[in-house]
């Protein structure tokens, strides 16, 4: 049991709740309904086309949309992005300042659309409304996905395609066949299209895995992965890359080196998945891979700084299915789980203990069917996780949610006293006092436990907490009642008289 004296400190009583939950799943991109005909992808670039879930991308070169490694100068001194052997050229005529987007990032732009003989098909210009979609899902035409994503805030480029990555032998409306064409565009801006997956940390999904499980505690891992940051002025700082041209580092879960914020990515991805996330420098540990890190690049400069990783699920061996498990099986598994667990709590790592507490209660939760010794053994890991999950989450001031997981520990085993006791002490956290008092008066009714001597230190806090409390309020409404004149200044126990 915690500290005591904790609770004498007036200023827990008055902490609010910090809320921290973690949602699996994957972030939906918003299509751009926009009716201008510009870049949009028609006829030619058939959205049943597009690379499945089961094909590599990187076997399709006309899908690696990410950058262009072809980059020469032209007589002017600009700079020419290449794509797919000059088919598809970018020629930056204005620099722009920031970052690239990512996949999937929502993009603003303008952009002029002219044909060979220079005259104009399309302009968002003159309809002065800038053109939005997400870049890299294929809303657009090749050419666009492709060269957007080199280009930065404020850059204004030049786009020359040929119809292969346009609109192809067939045209479109006001667009020729086999036309080739050429786009002036202003990137605007970008953002993000994220999911908060959980407190501090953001995931973007770039590609998803061929299957449909996910990472679990237990899988091994193959990975690789990319970390940077920004600063104030927008500089990118590379701390950390592990590539598509190197080999891939194995990961192990329980690693008390690995992030905490890095082991929530890993658990949202499935395997052969791609995704970039941004996680708080509270949970980012020292990185990933100290020693493979770029040296003094990986730091903290500001408060709300986030680190910003690409990660690539290469291989990942699964553990079983719960279902496939022999229920002994699942009871070792739960086990270790829980030490694995203790472990972290002991190390100071709340957030990697209470996901492994959370673990083993889903591992439990509609196991019905265990008898004997095997349901006694569940039954106490259970509990166990319960309560063990109840600390964490007072620890991390999440005293709403420790109350339900009391709760639930007590309908496990109503003459658990740490259940009542843990639910008390959140209960007093969130200065519901009465609550905690009754909660701890019944620890006592307990057999056995009269004169728990925690129980006992505890309700004494509780009782003084209480009656200070009391004392309080009394005299804030006796000075209200004073202000609005129900109470006279003679007689502070006089009503006031009535009116005719």
């Amino acid at each position: 049991m915690s500290s005591i004296d904790e609770l004498k400190q007036e200023q827990l009583f008055q902490e609010g709740i910090k809320q921290s939950t973690a949602e699996d799943g994957n972030s939906e991109q918003s299509k751009d309904t926009s009716s201008s005909l510009g870049p949009k992808a028609t006829r030619s670039y058939d959205p049943a086309d597009t690379v499945s879930d089961d094909e590599d991308e990187d076997s399709n070169p006309a899908y690696d949309l990410r950058a262009s490694d072809d980059i020469i100068v032209n007589e002017q001194g600009q700079r020419v992005f290449r794509f797919w052997n000059g088919d598809v050229t970018k020629t930056i005529i204005k620099e722009g300042k920031g970052r690239r987007p990512v996949p999937g990032a929502k993009v603003t732009c303008h952009y002029v659309g002219t044909l060979d003989d220079g005259s104009k098909f399309d302009s968002s210009r003159d309809r002065d409304t800038p053109f939005t979609f997400n870049v890299g899902q294929r809303q657009v035409i090749q050419a666009w996905d492709a060269a957007i994503m080199t280009m930065v805030p404020e850059e204004v480029a030049i786009i020359k395609t040929t119809s292969q990555y346009a609109y192809g032998d067939l045209g479109a409306p006001n667009i020729p066949e086999k036309a080739s064409l050429t786009f002036e565009v202003e990137m605007l801006g970008w953002e993000p299209v994220t999911k908060n997956i959980a407190t501090g940390v953001d995931k973007c999904l770039l590609k998803r895995g061929p299957g449909w499980r996910q990472v679990v505690f237990g899988t091994k891992l193959s990975i690789r992965i990319q970390g940077k940051w920004f600063d104030a002025e927008d500089n990118e700082h590379m701390f950390l890359d592990i590539g598509k041209d190197q080999e891939p580092v194995p990961v192990d879960l329980d690693d008390p080196q690995l992030p905490p914020g890095l082991e929530i990515a890993l658990l949202s991805m499935n395997p052969g998945e791609i995704s970039q996330f941004w996680i708080a420098h509270n949970l980012a540990g020292n990185g990933f891979l100290p020693d493979r890190q770029v040296p003094g690049q990986f730091r903290v400069e500001r408060p709300d700084q986030k680190f910003e990783y690409e990660i690539t699920i290469v291989s990942a061996e699964l553990p079983k299915e719960t279902w496939e498990m022999e229920k002994q099986e699942k009871l070792d598994f739960g086990t270790k789980l829980r030490l694995a667990g203790n472990g972290f709590f002991t190390s100071g790592a709340l957030t990697r203990a209470l996901a492994r507490y959370n673990a083993v209660l889903d591992l439990f939760e509609y196991e019905t069917d265990l008898e004997g010794q095997l349901k006694q053994d569940a039954d106490a890991l259970v509990l166990a996780c319960r309560l063990n999950k109840a600390t964490v989450q007072v620890k991390m001031k999440q005293y709403k949610e420790a109350i339900v997981t009391c709760n639930d520990a007590i309908r496990t085993n109503p003459n658990s006293v740490k259940a009542w006791y843990k639910r008390a002490e959140a209960e007093a956290y969130l200065d519901e006092l009465e609550e905690a008092k009754r909660s701890l008066e019944h620890a006592l009714t307990i057999p056995g436990q009269s004169e728990n001597p925690d129980v006992k230190r505890l309700l004494h806090v509780v009782e003084e907490r209480i009656t200070l409390t009391a004392k309080r309020e009394k005299k804030l409404w006796q000075a209200a009642a004073k202000r609005a004149g129900i109470l006279s200044t003679g007689n502070e126990g006089a009503t006031a008289s009535q009116s005719n």
